[in-house]
Parts: structure tokens; C-alpha cells; sequence
């Protein structure tokens, strides 16, 4: 019996070789180096193969490809497609069928005269044209609103602020003249505004918020007063007006009227005349 050596013995002269097949992987799953050999020469080159490098990512891919198999495709168009292609690609993408779908109205707490529907329609309108889903619209909208509101609200303090300095520095700058002050601008503002009720409102609205316009109408009330344009004893002033308030409230009439002696319709007299007092204080108060 021939001693074992250890190696193959040679194939016997004339004889053909049996060929041995060399796995593709090791036994961790790992391609083995030139494992492409195997494969077609047609698909030998393809990229994504030589990106495979073990026998689990093959089947993950395979898996993978197998999941997408029945899904929506969405072809990418090129500058060379057609416009139906690239509304083909909006609409798969989420964009709806017209503009005012995307359906912005205006937040709660932005002010009416802030926001403008006619150029809303047009920011829709170019949403659309650029293909943007509604999703992505709703976000766009959302964060320029919030930044205008933001924006808004900063300058409202801003001006609040400055606006009460400005005050402030009327009553350091006129001391105990401030009340007499106010009363020549009214007055100022009754002369101006004779026969115009309404023009009357919109510059006493404006002129309470306004220092500069209280400072104004203050000089121009002084003028008038000077020339005997105005009688400044024609309106009272606010002091008067509470001094006035604070006795009818004192009266016996108002309060304990029967306890006082007083009968029902001089009390409703008393109220009466009370409630006035106080209404044209509200309008002082708004001048």
C-alpha cells in the first residue's frame, strides 16, 4: 500500500482534469475576489455589482427591489419634457388640481389691514405654477406669516415706546399746565373741525395717540386763545369735569334718594345728569 504524502496525486498522462468549483463566498458570506468571472460578460461591468460585497447586502437588494414592484413611479422630467410630463410629475408629487386649493385665509391674529386676498390669490397662483405640493405651500405660508407677525408686534412695542416717552416728555415739559394744555388743543380741535362730525372723530382719534399732535394742537390752541379766536372758558376742562362728576355723585339724589327724601324722577334726574358728565369725560379722554 502507497505511503500518504499529503498533495494530489498527478492526473495520469493522457487523461483529462476534473474541474473543482471554487465557492463565490467564504463561509462568513464574503465574495470571494474576482467572483464576477462567473457572470455574463454583459452585466459583468454594471456598477451596481461591483458594490456588492457579500451575500447579505445581495439579498437585502434583492428584497428591496422586490417591496418597490407594483409602487407609483415618478419619472423625473428633463428640460426637454413636455409640459403635460412636467404637470404629470406636480401632480404625483401632491400639487392639487388648481391654485385656490391650497386654501390660505388670513390668521386670527394678523390685522385686517396687513393682509392683502387679491395678492394672496397670486402667491397661490405662483405656488402652483412652480409645482409645490400643498404640504410644502402650507409650510412656506405658515412661516411667512409667523415672521410678519413677529415683525409686527415688534414694531407695535417699538412705537408704544416711543410714544409714551414722547408723553412723558409733555408732562415733564408743561408741569402743572398739562391739564390747561389738553383743554386748548380740544378746543383747537372744536374750532378746526365745525360742522364736520365725522372729520372731528378721525383727528381726535388721531390726536390722543399721537404726542407730536397734542403738542400741535396745544400751540395752535394757545394762538387762538391769544386772538380771541376761542373762548377758553367755552369748554370745561377735564378737572372740571370730574369736580363735576364727584359733587353729583355727592348729591342726596343719587345715592339713598328715598332715605334722602328725594322722589324716583329726581333721581333718574340725578343719574342722568351723572351719566352725561361722565360720557363727555370719556370724550375728553379720547381728545
Amino acid at each position: 500500500m502507497p505511503e500518504e504524502t499529503g498533495q494530489v496525486a498527478a492526473p495520469v498522462e493522457g487523461t483529462t482534469p476534473t474541474p473543482v468549483a471554487v465557492p463565490l463566498a467564504d463561509a462568513e458570506g464574503n465574495l470571494r475576489e474576482g467572483w464576477t468571472e462567473s457572470l455574463d460578460e454583459d452585466i459583468r461591468g454594471e456598477p451596481s455589482i461591483a458594490s456588492m460585497k457579500n451575500i447579505k447586502g445581495i439579498v437585502k437588494t434583492f428584497i428591496h427591489a422586490q417591496r418597490m414592484v407594483g409602487r407609483d413611479k415618478i419619472v423625473r422630467p428633463t428640460e426637454s419634457s413636455s409640459e403635460e410630463d412636467w404637470n404629470e410629475f406636480y401632480k404625483a408629487g401632491g400639487r392639487p388640481e388648481t391654485p385656490t386649493e391650497y386654501g390660505f385665509t388670513k390668521p386670527e391674529d394678523m390685522p385686517d389691514e396687513v393682509w392683502d386676498e387679491d395678492g394672496m390669490k397670486e402667491v397661490m397662483e405662483h405656488f402652483h405654477k412652480l409645482g409645490l405640493s400643498k404640504k410644502q405651500a402650507q409650510a412656506i405660508f405658515e412661516f411667512n406669516t409667523n415672521k410678519i407677525n413677529t415683525m409686527l408686534k415688534a414694531k407695535v412695542t417699538q412705537e408704544e415706546l416711543d410714544t409714551n416717552k414722547l408723553k412723558d416728555g409733555l408732562v415733564s415739559d408743561w408741569g402743572p399746565a398739562y391739564d390747561q394744555k389738553l383743554h386748548l388743543g380740544n378746543l383747537a380741535i372744536q374750532k378746526a373741525t365745525e360742522g364736520d362730525d365725522g372729520l372731528k372723530e378721525r383727528v381726535v382719534a388721531k390726536y390722543g395717540n399721537d404726542p407730536d399732535l397734542i403738542r400741535a394742537f396745544a400751540n395752535i390752541g394757545g394762538k387762538f386763545a391769544e386772538d380771541g379766536v376761542i373762548e377758553t372758558t367755552s369748554l370745561p376742562t377735564t378737572f372740571d369735569i370730574e369736580q363735576q362728576i364727584g359733587e353729583g355723585m355727592r348729591h342726596g339724589a343719587y345715592m339713598d334718594w328715598q332715605k334722602n327724601g328725594f322722589t324716583m324722577a329726581e333721581h333718574n334726574a340725578q343719574l342722568e345728569k351723572v351719566n352725561k358728565l361722565i360720557e363727555l369725560k370719556g370724550k375728553f379722554k379720547k381728545g
